[in-house]
């Protein structure tokens, strides 16, 4: 899913295959289920995921994007959110 940047030694596994990352207007959960799998398999291989998920989470891109489904990305920055809040709580009350 990487458009900006070429990598000199490597292509993206996703290439030609767009319809796996993104949902189509009116998807049913069980059909969404199977294609984020089928991408997450493309992801698992790619030489570039860790790459393509930096991207996805930078830009808040839709879809799914390094391995990761947007509401996966979603929920890991609301933790990571939570995590840093935490942090700050406890250092102000020691």
């Amino acid at each position: 899913m990487i458009t900006s940047f070429v990598a000199p030694d490597a292509s993206p596994a996703c290439t030609g295959r767009w319809d796996l990352f993104f949902p189509p207007d009116g998807e049913q959960e069980a059909a969404r289920a199977v294609r984020a799998r089928r991408a997450k398999r493309l992801c698992a291989a790619c030489p570039l995921a860790a790459d393509c998920l930096a991207w996805a989470v930078e830009h808040s891109e839709a879809g799914t994007w390094g391995g990761f489904t947007e509401d996966e990305r979603r929920l890991a920055r609301r933790r990571e959110a939570d995590r840093a809040r935490y942090r700050v709580q406890g250092r102000r009350a020691a």
